[in-house]
């Protein structure tokens, strides 16, 4: 299950930059969804994302609450 969600959060980041470049895809989606499920598969991610997002504390709110969702959604 962790290397699935490495994956898949991996997929979604990426897709999330490319779409930095590329106006046709979506990108706050994806970027959001990838930090998320990156953050389920390692703890280590969490604290180095949890420092970072100290500048935006509103967006860090956000990302807890949509991973508090997401992991109430897998542990079913």
């Amino acid at each position: 299950m962790r290397l699935l969600l490495f994956v898949i959060g991996g997929f979604l980041l990426l897709l999330g930059l490319v779409g930095l470049a590329l106006p046709v895809v979506p990108q706050t989606i994806p970027l959001a969804l990838g930090i998320t499920l990156l953050s389920l598969a390692s703890e280590r991610i969490y604290r180095h994302l949890q420092s970072v997002f100290q500048r935006w504390p509103g967006l860090w709110r956000r990302i807890q609450a949509l991973r508090r969702r997401l992991e109430n959604r897998l542990s079913r």
